[in-house]
């Protein structure tokens, strides 16, 4: 026993010193994580304290200890090195099997790895759900969208009829300077947007709407299926039954859509390769546990303002 328990060890040093090897070389590590070397310490620093602190109270709350608490065998990854996994994961979203041979740990334990993690990025990031302290400006110029991601048929998803599968939604509302400041429950693809916008209740009244100058930005900036709501949206073409001429949009009004999209593009970027969409786990098809998606999507938004807030060089 006591010479295999020398090999583990072993394999784990080895792995510390793979992990110091990655960091050596930012670039090849920022495609691995999406974070650079210097975000990544700075996002241990703050995750290990609140990791360790969890695992007292949790290693407390056992049933049936026999042993002090702290007692045992030693966890063989550090935080580091778990953190790093996690990233990779929700980066690549490879399987668990991969990942244990490339962390020389067995595979079965790196759920109860992430299961313990990721609460503790949420608490990191701190990505609102319902209230945010924003000026009164800051809120009028928030803009708000969703995506769907699919997903396995499974409870807690629903058929999209736009997508052609089974999706979970998730709405966001994001600021010009690309930060997520709000991100609502994950619900079954088949709810709407503006229905999900009305049970969020993240809405400017139509009060404030007439009482604010023409000259300053728009509020809310949506798009089309948020229509029926007091936001500002693209001009529709109507619909015309079978041999009416088509509709056709007025200069002034390709050009409020031209504005709009261009002032809407903000939330785009935050969705695309370059924003939370560069980390496979929300572009790919959802494989994992539905309960699991919400505090996944969290952090990968948080990540996203991580980033923004941190940048590198």
């Amino acid at each position: 026993m006591a010479k295999q328990w020398d090999c583990t060890k072993t394999n784990h040093l080895k792995g510390r010193e793979k992990l110091k090897r990655l960091m050596a070389s930012p670039k090849t590590f920022h495609s691995l994580t999406g974070l650079t070397p210097d975000q990544f310490d700075l996002l241990v620093e703050k995750v290990e304290p609140l990791y360790w602190q969890a695992d007292k109270q949790w290693r407390a709350k056992r049933p049936n200890r026999i042993r002090k608490t702290g007692a045992g065998r030693k966890n063989g990854l550090s935080v580091a090195e778990m953190t790093f996994m996690l990233l990779l994961y929700y980066r690549h979203y490879i399987t668990h099997v991969f990942l244990g041979f490339l962390m020389d740990t067995d595979d079965k334990n790196i759920c109860r790895h992430f299961a313990r993690l990721e609460p503790i990025l949420a608490k990191v990031f701190k990505i609102p759900e319902r209230k945010m302290a924003m000026t009164q400006d800051e809120v009028w110029e928030l803009i708000v969208d969703a995506t769907e991601q699919k997903t396995n048929r499974a409870k807690g998803s629903g058929y999209s009829g736009k997508k052609k599968a089974h999706t979970m939604k998730t709405q966001f509302i994001v600021g010009r300077d690309r930060h997520i400041k709000s991100i609502s429950k994950t619900v079954p693809g088949m709810r709407s947007d503006k229905k999900l916008y009305d049970q969020t209740k993240a809405y400017v009244n139509q009060e404030s709407i007439a009482n604010r100058d023409k000259t300053d930005p728009p509020p809310r900036l949506t798009d089309s299926g948020y229509e029926g709501t007091p936001n500002v949206m693209p001009v529709k073409k109507k619909r015309k039954k079978n041999g009416e001429p088509k509709d056709k949009r007025t200069k002034e009004q390709k050009d409020w859509n031209r504005l709009l999209g261009s002032n809407r593009v903000v939330v785009e970027h935050s969705f695309s390769f370059s924003g939370i969409k560069k980390f496979q786990i929300i572009r790919s098809q959802y494989r994992n546990p539905i309960h699991r998606y919400h505090v996944t999507i969290k952090n990968i938004a948080g990540l996203h303002n991580f980033v923004l807030d941190n940048p590198s060089g």
